[in-house]
């Protein structure tokens, strides 16, 4: 599967929601995404230094199957 968008939820210890989302390249690994979503993490606390954060969720949207090999018999 392949995904358009990540998205980024995050719920403060005040219960409060906060969202960020990136549109992705249409080719991207596994390790790509999750270093995405660090990056996305990371400037959240850089812009509120003093936030708690109770829970923590990531999204995708705009889910596609990806097309291609799907496997090595394939070839035969």
């Amino acid at each position: 599967m392949r995904a358009e968008t990540v998205g980024l939820i995050v719920v403060s210890t005040e219960l409060k929601l906060l969202t960020r989302q990136k549109t992705l390249p249409t080719s991207i690994s596994d390790k790509e995404v999750v270093e995405i979503v660090r990056r996305m993490l990371r400037q959240l606390l850089e812009e509120m230094p003093e936030l708690m954060i109770r829970r923590v969720g990531v999204r995708f949207s705009g889910l596609r199957t990806h097309t291609g090999q799907e496997s090595l018999t394939s070839f035969l």
